[in-house]
This record gives structure tokens, sequence and C-alpha cells, in this order.
């Protein structure tokens, strides 16, 4: 009985030093920023920023997405609602949308204050 106690209680100990050494822990306090979806902001450094949290995290792609949905506000909420179910729970696809619908904001941004420079 006693040579059990001791191997439950040697587990135990193994378990717990495990869990100690290889668990992640992370400041809840790093979050996301929101996305408003306006020509002002860049959806590529946005989503450069949410793929550096979500790494620092270690967000699954399920959780990037679950993730993600509450950062919408503003334009971005409205394009988010208009999205089907499918495209919210996958952040690949969720990620290619928004690249897709916001990516050309920024450029066409870009593009006209280096035109207003070459004045």
């Amino acid at each position: 009985m006693s040579n059990l106690l001791l191997q439950v209680n040697h587990t135990n100990h193994a378990l717990l030093s495990y869990i100690t050494t290889h668990s992640h822990k992370t400041d809840p306090k790093i979050r996301p920023k929101p996305f408003s979806g306006l020509p002002i902001e860049d959806v590529l450094t946005w989503l450069d920023h949410f793929d550096n949290v979500a790494g620092y995290h270690q967000w699954s792609d399920d959780r990037r997405a679950m993730e993600a949905r509450t950062l919408f506000e503003g334009v971005g909420a409205t394009w988010f609602v208009q999205q089907p179910v499918d495209v919210k729970g996958d952040w690949n696809l969720l990620k290619a949308l928004l690249i897709q619908n916001f990516a050309h904001q920024n450029i066409t941004r870009t593009t006209i204050q280096q035109l207003k420079t070459l004045r």
C-alpha cells in the first residue's frame, strides 16, 4: 500500500512539474486593436498586429475567428454582420475576405498621397 502511495505521489509531482514548466502564461492585457474598416486604417497592418497578438496567446484558427468577431466596429462591423456564418467561423477565409474588401482602400490612399508629393 505504501508503495502505491509513493507511486501516486511521484506521478502527481511529475505531472505538476510538467504543467508548471510547459504552461504558457500570457498577459491578458495584450489584446488586438479594433478594426473599423475606415479608409484611414490599413487592414494589412491590422491583420499583422492581430496575428502577432494571436501568436503570443497561441490561439488556434478557430479561436482567432472567435476573437476577431469581437473587434469589428463601425464599417467593419457592418461588413462582418453581412458575411455568411461559414466565413465568420473560418479564420483563413475571413482574413482573405478582409484583404479583398479593405486592402484596396489603403492602396488608393497611398497612391493619392504619392501623386500629391509628385506635384
